[in-house]
């Protein structure tokens, strides 16, 4: 995947894979993950990114719907 697509965990986010270089298991992709709403991080506007453990999903949709009400994009 090249560009944002729906994310199929989490109704209403997207998500961007990313390859990573194979490991010993072979193929490896980062995922990022983003809310809808909130303001672009390009001209000035808030942003937060958040990290979270390996091998793990990100399932905090309380948590970015928050900061996207306060104006962050997340």
């Amino acid at each position: 995947m090249n560009e944002w697509q729906p994310d199929r965990l989490l109704p209403g986010f997207e998500s961007l894979e990313l390859a990573q270089p194979e490991d010993y298991d072979g193929r490896v992709v980062a995922t990022l993950v983003r809310a809808p709403g909130g303001r672009c991080a390009r001209g000035g506007a808030r942003s937060r990114p958040v990290v979270h453990g390996f091998i793990d999903y990100f399932f905090q949709r309380h948590m970015a719907e928050r900061f996207v009400a306060e104006g962050y994009a997340f």
